[in-house]
């Protein structure tokens, strides 16, 4: 008998919107354990809202509405557990209208906008009215469905590290969501079932949220920014402030739940694979500087908003040689031998078949970076002119395209291309 391996077919966009849709009852439920049924009729009026707007939308282009495109939905409920317990239904329905109508239709609808709904939605909420998104139910706090008066609010865990302190926070709290935050994200312990669940489904790719999450862990144990960790002697104290700094930075804030419901998004992240895990290091990046330097507490859907942006240059293919040669180049000649053995001598045979690469300085080298140009289908400059004052630049572009940049002196290109710094 013969036997092979089982392989699980790759859902198809409805199946992987549906599967989002049931992951996300487990996290309702869960808020509705810590705040009673609020967060459900928040998530209720929220998919109503995403309903009526696709109704809307196939009603103004004059065509009957497609009802197996469900993408609406899974954002709207998305963003909605993004937010407070507390936030009045007139801000999730604005949110979601915008989250359809704006980011979603106005671009061509599913397949075609460039930013995450959910995130996109999440910001406009948080700078529209942050009065209602920044302070949350303590939990356990008896909320009505149609009142909040009775709510107990608190600060959020972002407030007491952006200060420098440390959350009062107990690790079994933190995993269970037993402390102030967003409704559906809290509960970490939850988070990474549904995480499980997806990526045994193959709707989530692990290179994306593994570069964030890495890239996140490594700046908070690198740069805490609790306690005193540059001035403290003791080792004990060192490793027990920056075990606290991985600990709050990576639990709270809706980071975990952000690597499984907001980065893997299908639509927005980069069609290569090879870019996955730079995409998600770049959110990790951006979002931790968010974090340290900015004003909101879930700072990782500004950092998706910004890295969207990027992701189609990550498919193109000058990103993907760029990130072949970075890698190339991390493992080549890492002690520098080479460099110093060749010391000043000129290769001038090298400098005249890769004139305007002069980080090449072998031939080793000079032959891989024409093998990922050739694997690209991108072709090396093999001329190129100085340039040092605006008045060249502009002669030599045929027109002023500088407007009000100062350039740097720099590079025009046999082709046209040039570069400088300004």
């Amino acid at each position: 008998m013969n036997q092979g391996k089982l392989y699980l077919k790759m859902p198809s966009p409805q199946e992987a919107n549906r599967d989002i849709v049931f992951m996300t009852l487990p996290l309702i439920v869960m808020a509705c354990y810590l705040y009673g049924a609020r967060p459900a009729m928040l998530c209720l009026a929220a998919a109503v809202t995403a309903a009526v707007c696709d109704y809307l939308v196939a009603w103004l282009r004059g065509v009957q509405r497609d009802r197996t495109e469900n993408s609406s939905l899974p954002a709207a409920l998305v963003m909605t557990l993004l937010l407070p317990a507390t936030v009045p239904y007139y801000v999730v329905a604005a949110a979601t209208v915008l989250i359809v109508l704006v980011g979603k239709a106005a671009f061509g609808g599913v397949g075609n906008y460039p930013f995450n709904l959910s995130a996109l939605g999440y910001c406009a909420a948080a700078v529209s009215w942050p009065q209602h998104i920044f302070r949350y139910p303590a939990p356990y706090t008896e909320i009505g469905i149609a009142s909040t008066e009775n709510a107990v609010m608190m600060d959020g865990a972002f407030h007491a590290l952006r200060a420098g302190g440390l959350p009062n926070v107990r690790m079994t709290n933190l995993l269970l969501g037993n402390y102030a935050g967003p409704m559906g994200t809290t509960a970490v312990l939850v988070v990474i079932a549904c995480a499980m669940y997806l990526w045994m489904r193959r709707e989530i790719d692990l290179a994306i949220p593994a570069g964030f999450l890495i890239t996140c862990f490594l700046f908070a144990l690198l740069l805490p920014r609790v306690g005193d960790a540059w001035f403290t002697a003791s080792l004990y104290d060192q490793v027990y402030v920056r075990y606290q700094s991985v600990k709050y930075e990576l639990l709270t804030g809706a980071m975990l739940y952000a690597a499984v419901f907001l980065i893997n998004d299908p639509n927005t992240r980069p069609r290569s694979r090879r870019a996955y895990f730079a995409y998600g290091a770049a959110i990790g990046l951006a979002t931790m500087l968010f974090r340290y330097f900015g004003s909101y507490d879930v700072g990782v859907c500004f950092a998706v908003l910004l890295v969207n942006a990027l992701s189609g240059w990550l498919d193109s293919p000058e990103g993907r040689a760029q990130a072949e040669w970075d890698a190339f180049l991390a493992g080549y000649d890492r002690d520098g031998a080479i460099l110093a053995a060749i010391g000043n001598e000129i290769d001038w045979d090298l400098l005249e078949a890769y004139p305007c690469y002069p980080a090449v300085y072998t031939w080793e080298m000079g032959e891989k970076l024409a093998a990922i140009a050739g694997k690209y289908g991108l072709t090396l400059h093999t001329r190129r002119q100085a340039v040092d004052s605006r008045s060249d630049w502009i002669g030599m572009a045929g027109g002023d395209f500088l407007g009000d940049n100062v350039p740097a002196p720099g590079w025009m290109y046999e082709d046209g291309t040039f570069h400088f710094d300004g």
